[in-house]
């Protein structure tokens, strides 16, 4: 979704940069909804599969403690199992929370919704002041809509508040409108549809003011609840906080009881984002089944795609200060950018693992590398992934980026200045080595 506004963003600037088009280009809300889906089950099908491969059992049922070493399972059909541990990890998340007036339940959505919604939601109102809410607003402006944000209080509340302004002055250039200081009472539904006509009656925080207005869509995103209810926690003692319902945890995620850890959204005062949840994740489980840390230094990144230039930038000063694939997996990423990919090392992983494995580079010993071959000769394609062809000591030279010599260019594509070498080459050999395509 925030990809179809850049885009529809970057069809309005096109025209200032010599790009004329005269047939009317408007927005399919249908196709991205689909689209986006589609993201979502590719997305859970990997982790699914990343689990098998792991040999995780993945157990699709309702969990609830019932003793402290000891909970069952329900699952779609009513069956019961039960399940033995020496350890607990909670990661429930959190769902969105309702206002508690008449008619939210009944004809309100909230931003979960919003990724899933069939039809295009028209006129919206968002209530809310969050991070979430001003995304979930400037989503839909940018994509042409009218959007109008209900404000109780101040904008991105625990924010700097002078950033805070800055956010809200510039989504109001998208055509954004504020209702500050009301609080929605009772939402109205005059019309059925997909979507309806909605009316909604809100009161003014700070007196007896009240005012009205139609919209298609209310989108609530007023924060979130822990799903820490119903999942038997109070059987075994642990403590839980009665509201938000987060449970609180001590430096190494482990709750009052201390054969239960909790990671994510449902940890009381820890950042709700996603990649902090993950690193969570990942060193609590270092923490309790142990794993070997790597520390070898980083001699060579490679990036290709969009703003492959704005990410290599802050590489390029890390590792001049010494960066190395630990630094690297401590680092909790930004989310969603394309620099998360980088610090997660998701796709490149095995690339810079085998850079770093086979041999060790001085700074200096790093040259360019060019896009070419789509591998390097030790190392070939095979239906089971990557594999070592040749492992002798004159087939480990490895190629890295040489940052200060070359660059990458705004569309992705690494470039260098003329007389730049195109490759290393093998201590006596004529032959170039690349790296994949």
């Amino acid at each position: 979704m925030h990809q179809a506004t850049l885009l529809g963003q970057a069809l309005t600037d096109s025209r200032k940069f010599g790009w004329e088009y005269h047939q009317q280009v408007k927005h399919n809300w249908e196709t991205m909804s689909k689209a986006i889906q589609n993201h979502i089950g590719s997305l859970n099908w990997s982790y699914q599969r990343a689990l098998r491969e792991k040999a995780v059992a993945y157990v699709n049922s309702y969990g609830e403690f019932v003793e402290h070493h000891k909970i069952k399972a329900t699952n779609g059909k009513g069956q019961e199992t039960y399940y033995t541990a020496a350890k607990f990890v909670i990661a429930t998340g959190e769902r969105p929370r309702y206002l508690g007036i008449q008619g939210d339940k009944e004809y309100c959505i909230t931003s979960d919704d919003l990724f899933s919604l069939p039809y295009c939601p028209g006129a919206t109102l968002v209530v809310g002041a969050s991070s979430v809410a001003l995304e979930c607003a400037g989503f839909l402006a940018g994509l042409g809509l009218e959007v109008t944000v209900m404000v109780r209080s101040q904008l991105l509340r625990g924010f700097d508040q002078e950033m805070a302004e800055k956010v809200g002055s510039s989504v109001q250039q998208l055509g954004i409108r504020f209702l500050r200081k009301f609080v929605p009472v009772e939402v109205q539904q005059l019309e059925k549809g997909s979507p309806g006509k909605l009316k909604v009656v809100a009161k003014s925080a700070e007196g007896t003011e009240m005012i009205e207005g139609l919209y298609d869509t209310v989108l609530l995103a007023i924060g979130r609840d822990s799903c820490t209810k119903k999942i038997g926690l109070e059987k075994i003692g642990v403590k839980v906080n009665e509201k938000p319902g987060n449970i609180p945890v001590s430096d190494v995620e482990q709750s009052n009881v201390p054969c239960v850890y909790a990671v994510g959204d449902v940890v009381e005062a820890k950042p709700e984002l996603t990649p902090v949840a993950v690193q969570a994740g990942k060193l609590l489980a270092q923490r309790l089944l142990g794993g070997c840390l790597e520390k070898d230094r980083v001699i060579g990144f490679h990036v290709l795609g969009p703003k492959a230039g704005e990410v290599t930038q802050g590489f390029a000063a890390s590792m001049k200060r010494g960066l190395t694939k630990q630094l690297l997996d401590d680092t909790i990423g930004i989310r969603p950018t394309r620099a998360q990919d980088e610090v997660d090392v998701t796709f490149g992983t095995c690339f810079l693992r085998a850079e770093l494995r086979y041999r060790q580079l001085s700074a200096n010993s790093c040259c360019l590398l060019p896009v070419g071959r789509r591998s390097p000769p030790w190392r070939s394609r095979s239906h089971r992934g990557w594999t070592s062809r040749r492992r002798t000591a004159e087939a480990k030279p490895l190629l890295s980026l040489s940052l200060p010599r070359s660059r990458f260019c705004e569309d992705g594509v690494l470039s260098g200045k003329p007389g730049d070498s195109v490759g290393t080459r093998r201590r006596g050999s004529r032959r170039a080595v690349h790296p994949p395509g």
